[in-house]
């Protein structure tokens, strides 16, 4: 919807001491020192008053969960990806909700068998496809994250990505532009993989700054992303917005709740 509708995973972070800290959202129980911090997704709409108090995305059944995180929304709001960790310990899956309409409940998440075996989380449908699913997954290796690709057209199992994506870096956070253009991270850096070469992607901003997980609009006008705040503890992240240039920069970031389309 332009970047009016933005579906937002979210989680408490350790402060120093072992305290939990951050927004306290349904959903996101407090738990004992030691113990998974639950996360989830939320949704929230921009108006003309500004944007919706976040609902929780519930889906049923995974209420307990440690984690139930919303990767891919399709623009009629009725097909949704989910990564779920139905239990602390267990590998990741990546799976698939559906609802008759955009005002009614979602239904069950059902697993995605096809991606094969192994952890698969944050899946993201290609531009214009409803088959061709992109995950990240460890099971090329524990210590590191790949990108693989599940295109039924060209066999049944998903495939790592080629090896100018794939590196022995750790890659993740896959997001696709209206071009299928893919926006990912390895390491700490926010990459563009687009006319068969990776790039960096440029913030207009004074210094060197940490930012990652781009997610272009589907008009690809604007790109959400997430800016760490270093501060004790786990990092803090925040929600910009920035708006994409011809030559593939982003504009100078505007946090998300100040942030109005037809004003910037």
């Amino acid at each position: 919807d332009g970047g009016r509708t933005v579906y937002f995973s979210g989680r408490l972070r350790r402060a120093m001491g072992g305290a939990t800290t951050g927004a306290v959202r349904q959903g996101l129980a407090q738990v004992e020192d030691g113990g998974f911090l639950p996360e989830r997704s939320f949704r929230s709409e921009l108006n003309e008053g500004g944007w919706s108090a976040p609902e929780l995305v519930f889906f049923p059944g995974l209420e307990n969960a440690p984690q139930v995180t919303v990767s891919w929304v399709d623009p009629s709001e009725t097909v949704c990806l989910v990564t779920v960790r139905a239990n602390e310990g267990e590998m990741p899956w990546a799976g698939r909700s559906e609802r008759p309409s955009r005002n009614a409940a979602w239904g069950p998440v059902e697993a995605l068998d096809s991606l094969g075996e192994g952890d698969s989380f944050d899946p993201i449908y290609l531009a214009g496809s409803k088959t061709k699913i992109l995950i990240v997954t460890t099971r090329q290796g524990a210590n590191q994250s790949d990108l693989f690709l599940l295109n039924p057209t060209e066999g049944a199992e998903a495939m790592a990505l080629e090896p100018r994506i794939n590196t022995i870096g750790s890659e993740w956070g896959p997001r696709v532009g209206p071009d299928n253009e893919l926006f990912f991270c390895r390491g700490d850096r926010q990459l563009l993989f687009m006319g068969g070469m990776v790039q960096p992607v440029y913030l207009d901003w004074p210094h060197r700054v940490l930012f990652s997980e781009a997610a272009p609009t589907a008009d690809g006008q604007w790109v959400f992303l997430t800016m760490t705040q270093l501060l004790a503890g786990e990092p803090d992240l925040d929600l910009w917005v920035s708006e994409r240039r011809e030559d593939g920069t982003l504009g100078f970031p505007v946090p998300i709740d100040g942030w109005r389309p037809d004003t910037e």
